[in-house]
């Protein structure tokens, strides 16, 4: 008699665990935006350590798109902002363009040594790797195009 009870008690716990963990997880799909991978940008290829002689070479910021790939806002910003004609241009004209996922590769340690804290971070570099300005959270074209130039102003060439 005790058997066929905790049988059917395991059961409906198993059964009841999956439907309040599904309900107390976050819903991606409502934060979640398609993406077309900021179509455009030239994206540099290499290691930071390459992006900073780059930088050098071509008397030229490094421009980080810190990313992860679970980010809502990280994919409306390829989306939209990044999408853009104007941003584009500058950020292809104007700087050494590098998309980084902060959970792998070199990301892990760039995250921890420049204190990243919420994604999207767009950082932004000398040829030293000295941060030389920081844009946290989405931003629209406009506002980004401005932060892009306060960047360009405290990089000292």
């Amino acid at each position: 008699m005790k058997k066929p009870f905790y049988i059917i008690f395991t059961l409906l716990f198993v059964a009841s665990v999956g439907v309040f963990s599904s309900a107390f997880t976050p819903a991606k799909a409502k934060i979640e935006v398609s993406t077309t991978s900021a179509e455009g940008l030239k994206f540099f290829t290499g290691t930071f350590e390459e992006a900073l002689k780059a930088s050098k070479k071509q008397n030229k910021p490094v421009f980080i798109d810190a990313y992860t790939d679970w980010c809502g806002w990280c994919k409306k910003m390829d989306k939209s902002t990044f999408a853009d004609a104007k941003v584009i241009e500058e950020l292809n004209s104007k700087f050494i363009v590098v998309k980084m996922n902060m959970e792998q590769g070199e990301g892990p340690g760039i995250a921890q040594k420049y204190r990243i804290e919420g994604y999207p971070t767009f950082l932004f570099f000398d040829e030293k790797g000295k941060e030389i300005h920081r844009i946290v959270g989405f931003v629209k074209a406009d506002k980004f195009i401005t932060e892009s130039q306060t960047a360009l102003k405290n990089f000292v060439k």
